[in-house]
Parts: structure tokens; C-alpha cells; sequence
């Protein structure tokens, strides 16, 4: 825009992505054609404005060439927590500006990530057991026993798997979440023992009122009916407070 250049997350995706992730289409269609693109609002604003960006034509950086691409539809962007984050998919026929035919054929390729979605009763052990034999028929005289390995990886263990670092986000380590899991039993284990501890500071106090209450006559279970009823009360304040205090917070450590 302007001769001026952007660094942009571009994704390419073939006919199947949107058949097995449900990634809403705000406005347009797919493509259909190997020069057209979908973009999330937030390029839209970017990069058209208020204007109505279908149909409109976007230069985009293949390899060492800018090529014209038509803005086919508006997609809504990933959720925070998905492993599968960008800003624009343009169709895989395209891989062939992107990368040389070299790095196509070559098993060492790594930069595609493909994702399989297995009938249900199936699992990866189930698809890494007849892998082998598939490999061995494709490959015929070129296999090597061992060389060539597939594994596959459930989608729920990609973020917090550091063995197998697949996805395209940074992955989280599970150590810093036990950690923090820790921290937060240490300051509830602190919180309960201040709260002990206050409550048997206050006992000598209460201890004059349970015997007027009794006096004029309170029975103990209404005492103890009393007592818990004023302790879930200051706890559900407390719980509100927090969770308020929480959200309020969490935007700032987010970023």
C-alpha cells in the first residue's frame, strides 16, 4: 500500500483445511482460483478501511516476486488458544513460487504441516502401525529399514509437547505450569491460614456475643448455622473480588 511493504502471517492452504477446521467465513467464499485471497478484519482495516475489500487486488510476496491477488473473502481469525494462527490463506497451488522444486521433493522439507483427520474408533496408533508397509511400497527399492519414519501427533499435545515442537505457534513448557499451579496452592494455603488465623484472633470477641446469644436463647445450631453463614458469605465476596480483580488484570499480562 503505498510502495510501502508489510510483514504478514500467509498461509497456505488447499480445499481440506476448511473441511476439517471450522474457521468461519465472515463474507465472500473460498478461493477457487490459485491467485485470490481470504483475509481476517483485522487486514481488512488494515488495509482497506472502511471500503469493501472483495474484489479488490493485493500484492503479495512470493519468493523473490510480488504477484496481484484478489480478495475473494473475509475470514474470521483463529482463537487465541489455536495452534494454527494468520493473517492471510492464499491457495497451496501457490507453494510452487514459495518454495524451489528441489525443496519439494526433498524428504528434509519440514516447513508444511499436515494434519490428518481419522474416523472415529481410530488412532495414531492405529495409522502408525500400517505406516511402515505404506512407506515401503511408495518408496520400493529407495526404502531403508529405519530411515523413514512418520509420527503422528494428537492436536491437543502440540502446545505443551517440548519433544515434538509442531505447530506454528512457540509451544509452552508443562514445567512452567506446574509451576505457577504450585505458586497458586502456596498462596491459597497462605490466604487460608491468614483467614485462620484471624478468626481465632476475633474468638475471644465472639466469644462474649455466643454467650448473650445464648442467654436470651439461641440453641447451637443456630450458632453454627451463624457462624457458617458469615464465613460463605466473606468467602463468595472474596471470590467475587478476585475474579473481578483477575479480569481486570489479565489483558495487561496478556501483552
Amino acid at each position: 500500500r503505498d510502495d510501502v511493504t508489510f510483514s504478514e502471517r500467509v498461509h497456505l492452504t488447499d480445499d481440506d483445511f476448511f473441511a476439517m477446521f471450522d474457521f468461519p467465513l465472515l463474507r465472500g467464499r473460498l478461493p477457487q482460483l490459485p491467485a485470490e485471497v481470504l483475509l481476517t478484519p483485522a487486514l481488512v482495516e488494515k488495509y482497506f478501511g472502511t471500503s469493501d475489500p472483495l474484489g479488490q487486488t493485493l500484492s503479495i510476496r512470493l519468493g523473490d516476486e510480488f504477484r496481484p491477488f484478489t480478495v475473494c473473502g473475509i475470514i474470521a481469525p483463529a482463537p487465541d488458544h489455536s495452534s494454527i494462527r494468520f493473517d492471510m490463506l492464499i491457495p497451496f497451488a501457490n507453494s510452487h513460487a514459495v518454495w524451489s522444486e528441489r525443496a519439494h521433493l526433498s524428504p528434509f522439507n519440514v516447513a508444511v504441516e499436515t494434519y490428518l483427520q481419522l474416523p472415529a474408533g481410530h488412532g495414531a496408533a492405529d495409522l502408525a502401525a500400517k505406516t511402515p508397509e505404506m512407506i515401503r511400497r511408495l518408496l520400493g527399492e529407495r526404502y531403508r529399514e529405519g530411515i523413514y519414519l512418520l509420527h503422528f501427533q494428537p492436536l491437543t499435545d502440540i502446545h505443551l509437547n517440548t519433544a515434538y515442537p509442531a505447530g506454528l505457534e512457540p509451544i509452552s513448557d508443562p514445567a512452567y505450569s506446574y509451576l505457577l499451579a504450585i505458586v497458586a496452592l502456596l498462596v491459597f494455603l497462605i490466604a487460608c491460614i491468614n483467614f485462620t488465623s484471624l478468626t481465632l484472633g476475633r474468638a475471644g470477641e465472639r466469644a462474649r456475643e455466643v454467650g448473650v446469644r445464648k442467654v436470651v436463647g439461641a440453641g447451637r445450631g443456630q450458632l453454627i448455622r451463624q457462624f457458617w453463614g458469615e464465613t460463605v458469605l466473606l468467602s463468595c465476596f472474596a471470590l467475587l473480588l478476585g475474579v473481578l480483580l483477575a479480569g481486570s488484570f489479565l489483558p495487561t499480562f496478556n501483552t
